[in-house]
């Protein structure tokens, strides 16, 4: 496409008529001859100080910021807001691929991967091949690969979704991160439903307060045809009156559109009488939880409201086989059990504890740690949840990243003795686990909780192998 044409669509005339541009990116490995690239400001590195390099790689131009020394430079295109035309760029290099697939976009603090990745399972079940967009894995249409972030990079995201329309998906059902929205990852897509799971404390690190937090969530609202809230979450609840045009909700709350009520936690699921406007019916979800059912209610509802529930339905939520590391058990011998889950945030933390304590015939065994780089203050708040329901705590590390990862227990131990918990500082990871395997006694579960689905532990800058089922299935004799 020719760049001057590109940027008539925003408004700027008479440049760049006769250069030829098949690529708009932000990263400048990806600079190639003929990549527009634009630098952005980031959190880490400002793209302005690549743009000589990006340059000798071939691009023939660069948008800045209007208050970049770069301005001036006829090579250089000054715009306000350069995330957003990124974004809008590439929607326009791909053909608009997000008009011709509705969306269903979740986010939340927790809730997002289960519920999207339900939601598709569900759409395929009907017979809608659709695209997905998570934290675990994405889906073209055609072909499974694992995510490198839960929510794109707008040069990524829109020939995705053109690879979805290739492949004749109707539907994307996507997870839409708070930094994304942050970064307008987003910009220029209007999905046909925009879904708030919940709200609680978390990423904290980036945005700087829970407001800021709150109000990157929003964003997605309000760039939706229609919303759907869950409004168990007291914040959301307290958001719901206040939202204009078209919008539902979800819960056990008794005020709730799509409504669940008289929910039994089993190891294998949930069962629960759900209400969807028109009638009530039995549904079983084979995730242990009040808040798995409340996850099923979020898809059910999408589902609903894009025309498709039936019978055919409840029979695909009963046969739904869960995300790696959400809520699962990966090893049961012996009456005793391990499960591994991806809770990380004082929230998720709590729902799974309190999930699976009362399902415990004898004790249930914790490990878990903190991550590095990350909000610091939600670790006193995950110590004390900890001590509340785990029996015996094996406090390890959690991708410590940069930080000192002695430094980041010896932040949780105080709380944990100040709560008078039974509990052991044991690191590597590997041999937690390992210890909490040996010390399992009949009727005993053991909880590693907040790694789930990945498969690196991170620390000093570097990634190595760490996948936690793998080292449960290597060390079963240990039941």
């Amino acid at each position: 496409m020719l760049l001057g044409r590109l940027l008539e669509k925003f408004g700027i005339w008479g440049e760049f008529p006769k250069t030829e541009i098949i690529s708009v990116t932000e990263k400048l490995e990806c600079v190639t001859k003929n990549s527009l690239f634009v630098a952005i400001r980031g959190r880490k590195t400002d793209g302005h100080s690549l743009i000589d390099r990006a340059f000798c790689a071939g691009a023939p131009a660069a948008v800045v910021s209007p208050d970049s020394r770069y301005a001036a430079d006829k090579r250089c295109i000054p715009f306000e807001d350069p995330r957003g035309f990124l974004a809008a760029a590439a929607a326009v290099l791909t053909e608009n691929p997000q008009e011709k697939l509705k969306i269903i976009a979740f986010t939340g603090t927790n809730g997002k991967s289960t519920s999207a990745h339900l939601l598709w399972h569900l759409l395929m079940e009907a017979g809608q091949k659709s695209g997905l967009i998570g934290t675990v894995f994405s889906f073209d249409g055609e072909s499974f690969w694992e995510s490198e972030h839960t929510t794109p990079l707008p040069e990524d995201l829109f020939p995705l979704l053109a690879k979805m329309v290739e492949n004749g998906c109707r539907f994307c059902v996507m997870e839409a991160s708070s930094q994304a929205l942050d970064q307008k990852r987003l910009a220029g897509l209007t999905p046909e439903i925009g879904v708030f799971t919940n709200f609680g404390q978390d990423h904290l690190d980036y945005h700087g307060s829970m407001q800021a937090y709150f109000e990157s969530k929003l964003r997605l609202l309000s760039q939706s045809k229609q919303v759907i809230l869950g409004i168990d979450s007291p914040p959301l609840k307290q958001l719901y009156p206040a939202l204009s045009g078209k919008k539902s909700s979800f819960g056990f709350d008794p005020e709730a559109v799509y409504r669940g009520k008289g929910a039994k936690s089993e190891l294998d699921g949930v069962r629960f009488s759900f209400w969807n406007g028109r009638s009530e019916s039995d549904v079983f979800f084979p995730m242990p939880g009040i808040f798995s059912a409340e996850n099923a209610m979020a898809a059910l509802a999408c589902l609903d409201l894009l025309g498709l529930s039936g019978e055919g339905a409840k029979k695909a939520l009963s046969s739904y086989l869960p995300l790696p590391g959400r809520a699962g058990v990966v090893l049961e011998a012996k009456n005793k059990r391990v499960m591994v889950d991806f809770a990380h945030t004082p929230d998720s933390l709590e729902a799974i504890c309190s999930a699976i304590k009362p399902l415990c015939n004898g004790r249930l065994l914790l490990v878990f740690g903190c991550g590095g780089d990350r909000d610091r203050q939600k670790r006193p708040k995950m110590a004390k949840i900890a001590a509340k329901y785990a029996d015996r705590i094996l406090l390890t590390d959690d991708n410590p990243r940069s930080e000192d990862p002695v430094k980041i227990l010896s932040e949780l131990t105080p709380v944990l003795a100040e709560q008078k918990a039974d509990y052991e500082v044991i690191r590597p990871r590997e041999a937690a686990i390992c210890r909490g395997m040996a010390e399992l006694r009949s009727g005993d579960i053991l909880l590693l909780a907040g790694k789930g689905h990945e498969k690196t532990q991170e620390a000093d800058g570097k990634k190595q192998p760490l996948n936690e089922v793998e080292v449960v299935t290597k060390n079963r004799f240990l039941l």
